[in-house]
């Protein structure tokens, strides 16, 4: 009877420190699909202002309605911490802070602008990822292997 709680509890062990490895591993992957969705809206948005396709309202919307990270209210949009550190909330919302107070070229100018430093965080997100992500769930997964053969 012994055995069987010791087996049971390693179990269980065993299945919470992966899932907790995997768990971390996903908040990084979490972060670039995020980044990805916020570049795509820009570049969305971009266009829409480049063709003076509709209001800024309407533009919005249609441009960051798949991305979680941003929260649009009206002509007036900031990010949210779904998926992103507090670093790239902060750029986010400064690229909001002043979004159609110049005219459209210059404005698709600044956007553009933005998008480059979106992509050079893209980039040091999917290096993040390439180094963290697989250290996680390895971590997660011997941590509580190293627990269960401490408990035997």
């Amino acid at each position: 009877m012994n055995w069987v709680v010791k087996i049971i509890g390693m179990l269980f062990i065993m299945f919470s420190g992966t899932a907790i490895g995997f768990y971390r591993s996903y908040i990084y992957i979490k972060r670039v699909e995020q980044l990805k969705k916020v570049h795509s809206g820009m570049e969305t948005l971009k266009q829409k202002i480049n063709f003076g396709a509709d209001e800024l309202p309407e533009i919005l919307n249609d441009s960051f309605k798949d991305c979680g990270a941003v929260r649009v209210n009206g002509s007036r949009a900031k990010a949210v911490e779904y998926g992103i550190n507090g670093e790239d909330k902060k750029v986010i919302n400064e690229f909001f802070s002043s979004l159609g107070s110049a005219v459209g070229k210059r404005e698709c100018e600044r956007i553009e602008m933005y998008m480059d430093l979106m992509s050079n965080r893209i980039n040091s997100a999917q290096k993040i990822v390439n180094e963290k992500s697989k250290l996680w769930r390895t971590f997660g997964f011997c941590g509580a292997l190293a627990l269960c053969i401490m408990i035997i």
